[in-house]
């Protein structure tokens, strides 16, 4: 534990500009706990717990938004229900399914007997052999013979299965889920390649958590109609097929997503749950998860490490390397653009969150005009290269009653924000020492780098669920369409795309500054936590069929202790998985998984938050190298254990308005909403 909040002597960390201009979605500060935590001399320097101290009492000033629980009944398992769970050895000759570990011959599932009628096979609708084997039409949980594995070689043991039913997923204990036609049911049954097999039933289709996770919606909390996000087996959604859907009973709003072939978002009453799942092409249903915004912080520390130690210097920027690209010969003007003239592009980075405040010198093409008919909206403008409207047509929460700070405003800041251009800088005058800030840089990370922006959160939302900026919440709808929209921009009317320079090619980096709340109100751990929803699936797809693309996305907030309904000290708490093993912990006492989704993701870059530079206010200490306690702690899933977080950047800062700092970060607002 040490190791995280090590001091030290300060270091200069030279990072790379470019590739972590994504790096500043540190998650925002959703912590809890009532009192500040005592110093400890047996495991905590004290100078440490000193921050630790500050950072409670500068939290324990937040409200947070409260949780609001659906009616028990919503839940089609009658309530929050937890996997069952054995140990490796019980396990081995077990079928992991979505309920857990449970025994591979039906008859013998002590579980079914707790489980509502709709979400169970009924016993005439499949076949089962003297071993308790069950298979039917649709989908089942089938583990290879050994022996014939053995004799042939898995290649041709799945090559012949293959020939029989659709392997959709790769699972432990040598197992996978595979779909069955109705005229196929007989030869899996009597393959030699196929150990066992068991049913995928309805209750195996469906999240744990539907109808049961707590909301910030009020509204939708209350709603009988859940919104679901629906994964369907390839090749299956078919016009036939979408309109059988529409014409079940319960269900509505029936959408297709784009640029995936297998998912639909539906509402499904709460009452209408198992028959959705009865259905043979429905491989899982799932929330669409609610999804809130995270906080970003950063300094010149992620140019040149320690502020005190090198001045402030901001060496890329003074190299020219910004990602602003290299300007074609010969333009008279010396601008750095993106109209295809240039040598080398700037580079562009699309940022989905909600709109950013384009009258501002931050993104302006002049010190006076938003643009210029020269420079429009598009691929010669100075900082924003397109806008995709999605929730809202791009304009920000930036009027007087918003609070003229949105988090999609200083997120873009952070990373590409350039009024240093147009001769805009922070001083502070008459007020303190000479120590103040005088004519104080205020660009971005990648300073010459262009924008394309996302917006995913309208005026009705400005006002809610405030944390540090507002506009809270954010209504991205499906992962994988919004990341596709940005390579391939819609036209308007629909169509192919545009083809516009910085689509397609010419992007290849996204920020997702937002995830499911991992902690609220008291919540300390959410069940959702550590699993592998469509939300992470979706940024996976993404990523495999866009080889040269990274996204950024943050861990969550679930790191600290959960008391009351205020931000306070944030008490560590590590998961007993963090060292890759459970087996050192207290059974009794279980810390589970704290990464949140989309996070859970396999191909992103997870990022997380420690404490900006805190000059020499903490002495020696090293500020940067502490973590915020508040922050989740890896490994993503119980499964992978992958790492979470990948990279740690600057966040939070704790000695607020120092020497010639502003603070972590500041940017230029607007108050007039447009």
């Amino acid at each position: 534990m040490k190791a995280i909040f090590a001091p030290g002597a300060k270091r200069t960390q030279v990072l790379a500009a470019i590739g972590l201009t994504l790096l500043l979605m540190a998650p925002a500060v959703l912590l809890w706990a009532s009192r500040i935590q005592p110093i400890d001399p047996a495991t905590d320097e004290q100078m440490e717990q000193r921050m630790a101290e500050i950072e409670g009492r500068r939290l324990g000033e937040i409200n947070l938004p409260p949780a609001f629980y659906p009616p028990a009944e919503f839940s089609p398992f009658g309530g929050l229900l937890s996997p069952q769970l054995r140990g490796a050895a019980e396990a081995s000759g077990m079928v992991l399914t979505p309920l857990g570990h449970r025994p591979w011959a039906i008859d013998q599932d002590e579980l079914r007997a707790r489980l509502p009628q709709a979400l169970l096979a009924k016993s005439t609708e499949y076949t089962k052999d003297a071993g308790g084997n069950s298979i039917w039409k649709g989908l089942n949980y089938v583990q290879v013979n050994p022996a014939a594995i053995a004799s042939k070689g898995l290649d041709q043991v799945l090559a012949e299965i293959s020939s029989r039913a659709l392997i959709l997923d790769a699972m432990p204990n040598s197992t996978y889920l595979v779909y069955v036609e109705p005229a196929q049911v007989t030869a899996v049954r009597q393959d030699s390649n196929i150990l066992h097999s068991r049913i995928t039933e309805p209750g195996d289709k469906v999240t744990l958590t539907l109808g049961s996770r707590p909301l910030i919606n009020m509204a939708e909390s209350r709603n009988p109609n859940l919104s679901v996000y629906v994964t369907l087996v390839p090749g299956k959604r078919t016009p036939a097929f979408l309109q059988a859907l529409r014409n079940t009973q319960g269900v509505s709003e029936v959408t297709e997503n784009a640029f995936d072939g297998t998912g639909v978002t539906l509402r499904v009453h709460y009452s209408a749950v198992g028959r959705l799942a009865r259905l043979d092409q429905v491989r899982w249903i799932d929330n669409n998860l609610e999804m809130m915004q995270t906080n970003s912080e950063n300094v010149p520390t992620v140019q040149a490490g320690s502020v005190d130690d090198t001045l402030a210097i901001r060496p890329f920027d003074d190299a020219g390397v910004d990602g602003g690209g290299l300007n074609a010969s010969g333009n008279p003007t010396g601008t750095r653009v993106n109209n295809g003239t240039a040598v080398v592009p700037p580079q562009i980075v699309s940022v989905i969150d909600n709109a950013i405040s384009l009258d501002t010198p931050n993104f302006s093409q002049t010190a006076t005009s938003v643009t210029t008919g020269l420079a429009p909206i598009g691929p010669s403008h100075r900082k924003v290269h397109s806008i995709i409207a999605i929730t809202d047509s791009g304009n920000d929460c930036d009027s007087t009653l918003s609070g003229t700070h949105s988090h999609g405003n200083i997120v873009a800041a952070t990373i590409a924000a350039y009024p240093s251009e147009l001769g805009f800088f922070a001083t502070r005058s008459g007020i303190g020492g000479g120590n103040q800030p005088r004519n104080a840089n205020m660009d971005g990370i990648a300073r010459g780098a262009r924008l394309m922006v996302t917006d995913i959160g309208d005026q009705s939302q400005c006002t809610i669920n405030t944390l540090f900026e507002k506009g809270g919440n954010v209504t991205p709808g499906v992962l994988l369409t919004r990341l596709n929209e940005v390579i391939c921009p819609k036209v308007p009317g629909g169509g192919a795309c545009s083809g516009i320079t910085g689509g397609a090619t010419e992007v290849h980096l996204a920020v997702l500054p937002f995830g499911a709340p991992s902690n609220f109100s008291t919540l300390q751990f959410i069940a959702d936590n550590g699993t592998y929803p469509q939300q992470s699936a979706d940024l996976d797809t993404f990523l495999y069929n866009n080889r040269d693309f990274m996204i950024a996305v943050p861990v969550g907030n679930n790191g600290g202790l959960v008391s009351t309904n205020r931000l306070g000290l944030s008490l560590r708490v590590i998961p007993d998985l963090f060292n890759g093993t459970a087996a050192d912990e207290n059974p009794n006492v279980p810390q589970p998984i704290q990464t949140s989704a989309p996070a859970t993701a396999k191909n992103i870059i997870s990022v997380s938050g420690s404490t900006a530079d805190c000059l020499t206010f903490f002495g020696t200490t090293d500020c940067e190298q502490s973590l915020t306690a508040y922050n989740s702690r890896g490994p993503a899933t119980p499964q992978s254990l992958r790492m979470a977080p990948i990279v740690v950047a600057p966040q939070f800062d704790l000695t607020g308005n120092i020497a010639s700092l502003t603070a972590t970060v500041a940017t230029f607002r607007s108050r007039d909403n447009d």
